[in-house]
């Protein structure tokens, strides 16, 4: 049987895991079943009673794979890369200021001012090239112009 599970990458769709198990005796890969960011694959193989077996890396996609075979598959290892940053449309009211600050390595802390009103600043810890670069955005007083409440969140 050949079962094929077809990747669109015109859709920008990926693999980002395969899990899968083996039997602990013979060592013969059973089953395979790939994991794409739209879908996922129908079990390829059979019996999925074996040890089980994951690729996977953390938010990263597949770009190649490696392993071991005889008459059968016997291993199976994967290369990874990271997925190019996406910006994704904002989201909420209308009007204001617009503001970027850009992209980093990662993120840090997110500090967020809120007043009877609403959220009206945000301050970011970022981490780029392993140091800490701080941006903000927004009015730490707010529309009433009265100092709000300043919420620390820690990623």
């Amino acid at each position: 049987f050949l079962l094929q599970f077809e990747i669109n990458h015109l859709k920008k769709e990926h693999i980002v895991s395969v899990n899968g198990c083996y039997d602990n005796t013979s060592g013969v890969i059973q089953a395979l079943q790939f994991e794409a960011n739209v879908r996922s694959s129908e079990v390829m193989g059979f019996d999925e009673n074996g040890a089980k077996l994951t690729l996977a890396a953390g938010g990263n996609k597949i770009i190649g794979f490696h392993g071991s075979a005889e008459t059968n598959l016997m291993s199976l290892g994967a290369y990874f890369t990271t997925l190019p940053p996406i910006k994704m449309e904002q989201q909420g009211g209308c009007g204001g200021h617009p503001w970027d600050h850009g992209i980093y390595t990662g993120v840090r802390k997110v500090y967020v001012t809120y007043s009877p009103s609403g959220l009206s600043h945000i301050m970011v810890e970022y981490e780029k090239m392993r140091k800490q670069e701080t941006r903000e955005s927004g009015d730490r007083l707010g529309e009433n112009r009265v100092h709000g409440q300043q919420k620390e969140v820690i990623i």
